[in-house]
């Protein structure tokens, strides 16, 4: 074998050995945005996926579907594209992007990856009636944005859930028609709540 040959295979085996961890720690370091099988309107595929699970964490899964099951992420993305002002859109945007950003380095994660324990904990601290920013004589009254998204974020939430055809028609009692008025009817146990 020629010499040169020799050299050109020994330098290329070198370069394979060592790019080969170079790339696997690129590959590695490359994560794929979270899967929300939706295209949202306003949001990003991140900011999307984070609120799905902020929405989520504020009405989950129980005995009822979740926040998740009744679609309130998907709600609140088309609501806030047709309603919001493309200037509103963008405060709410950048709002929740510092919301998030505060759960990051609060948690050391992401939102979408912390577990439901550590969402409970960084969630508590906005969800107290010092953060809604109820006024009483003598308190601060300095603008909380951070805080601000979560209460504007916990009420659509709340909102679009309880807007659902899902849980209007086939979870809650629902009349498409209504009869009489019966202002005092006795409860039988087990029955569903009304649908309004």
């Amino acid at each position: 074998m020629d010499r040169r040959q020799v050299i050109k295979r020994m330098a290329l085996s070198m370069g394979c050995t060592l790019s080969a961890p170079a790339i696997v720690s690129i590959l590695n370091s490359c994560e794929a945005a979270p899967e929300i099988g939706w295209q949202p309107l306003v949001f990003s595929p991140s900011q999307a996926a984070a609120l799905e699970e902020l929405t989520e964490a504020i009405l989950p899964k129980t005995t009822t579907p979740g926040a998740k099951d009744m679609k309130v992420a998907q709600t609140m993305d088309a609501f806030i594209s047709v309603v919001f002002s493309p200037a509103d859109r963008e405060q709410f945007k950048t709002d929740f992007e510092a919301f998030l950003n505060e759960c990051e380095s609060s948690q050391g994660k992401t939102f979408v990856k912390c577990g439901a324990e550590e969402r409970s904990a960084f969630l508590s601290n906005y969800d107290t009636p010092e953060s809604y920013g109820i006024s009483v004589w003598g308190t601060d009254m300095a603008k909380k944005p951070v805080n601000s998204i979560f209460k504007k974020v916990k009420a659509m939430t709340v909102s679009s859930y309880f807007n659902t055809e899902e849980l209007g028609e086939r979870i809650l009692r629902y009349q498409s028609i209504p009869g009489k008025y019966v202002a005092c009817q006795p409860y039988e146990k087990g029955t569903k709540v009304w649908s309004l």
